[in-house]
């Protein structure tokens, strides 16, 4: 109904005015008709606004920006491993993130111990998430998509290889991802930060190649290793060449190769130690996929490599892999017979 006008009449006495009694009725129409209002308003129109953006108090109405909702929240915390409750947050520099890089953040909790965190880097738009289990993070895992870090169609066709993997099963359909690189330089050592997660479920298959102590002395180091029930089990590196100048790594005591698990990301490092300075012109990793206990594409994209850092200890769960030297010109001659034996 229309707002009722209570006539007053006219001065001083009211005379011609509303009766009490008219002038009641006119009230308690209009009150009635305002409560009637609120009541199918529901409760949100009595409700206690929240009193900040991360005001997460039960029953408390939510206003435009809280949690994130349609305006910026910054993170509460600089450690994302801290975060816990729902919503979602802009991370500037925070601590735990997938790749170091600042983005968005999305939080989701189903009570203590169990919450579900999802990141999105501002530098390559890539999309992470992990999950805290009984109060336990586990690693970030790369969202699959058809931009960087998933491998073209030319790619994934792959090329055919006559390798045989350790149970003696051929590779009958092998595919060759490119997933790091480093640059030339004088090097004692290198070790290749990878994005692959420290569990028994990936059981790699990576072939580094490049050339050493100059551009033609080519080479390659095939790397395989398995992890069990939460620790290294076993891994062998295979090193190939053909030319005498690889002779000074030859040696299986004098190349070291391990994988460890890196305790700020919970992800795959691999280390690779030269027995003195070698020259790096060109060198890249390829992770290998075989159609059996292959490591997915999105794992095999922005390795990273940083040379003669300190090699990792035992308590990194670290491995050594078994270093084991191919017959090549450096250790084998042609026979008069034209078989091909070792010197």
């Amino acid at each position: 109904m229309s707002r009722q006008e209570i006539d007053l009449g006219t001065r001083p006495s009211g005379v011609g005015g509303d009766t009490p009694r008219s002038a009641n009725f006119k009230i308690n129409a209009m009150t009635q008709e305002l409560y009637s209002r609120m009541d199918a308003l529901g409760s949100a129109a009595s409700g206690i606004l929240t009193t900040s953006a991360d005001d997460h108090t039960p029953g408390r109405v939510v206003r435009v920006g809280d949690f994130g909702v349609g305006a910026y929240n910054p993170l509460p915390e600089a450690d994302l491993d801290g975060v816990r409750k729902a919503g979602t947050y802009y991370s500037i520099s925070g601590l735990h993130t997938p790749t170091g890089q600042n983005g968005w953040l999305t939080v989701n909790e189903a009570g203590a111990g169990y919450t579900m965190q999802e990141y999105f880097v501002v530098n390559d738009a890539s999309r992470w998430v992990r999950v805290e289990v009984v109060g336990v993070w586990q690693p970030w895992q790369k969202v699959l998509t058809d931009g960087p870090g998933l491998a073209s169609t030319q790619q994934r066709l792959g090329l055919k290889s006559r390798a045989f993997q350790a149970d003696g099963e051929r590779l009958l359909g092998q595919n060759t991802t490119e997933a790091g690189r480093a640059s030339g330089s004088l090097v004692s050592s290198l070790t290749i930060h990878t994005t692959m997660p420290y569990t028994e479920s990936e059981s790699p298959l990576i072939r580094c190649v490049g050339c050493i102590n100059g551009y033609t002395s080519p080479f390659t180091l095939d790397l395989s290793w398995y992890y069990y029930q939460g620790s290294f089990n076993s891994g062998v590196a295979l090193l190939n060449a053909a030319s005498p100048a690889i002779g000074s790594v030859q040696s299986g005591a004098s190349l070291k190769v391990s994988v460890y698990r890196r305790p700020e990301t919970g992800l795959m490092s691999i280390y690779i130690g030269f027995p003195g300075v070698v020259y790096l012109p060109r060198f890249a990793m390829y992770s290998i996929q075989t159609g059996t206990l292959e490591v997915p594409a999105a794992f095999a994209s922005n390795w990273i490599t940083e040379a003669d850092i300190a090699p990792p200890t035992a308590g990194m769960n670290m491995g050594a892999l078994n270093v084991i030297t191919t017959l090549n010109t450096a250790n084998c001659a042609k026979q008069a017979d034209g078989s091909i034996k070792a010197i």
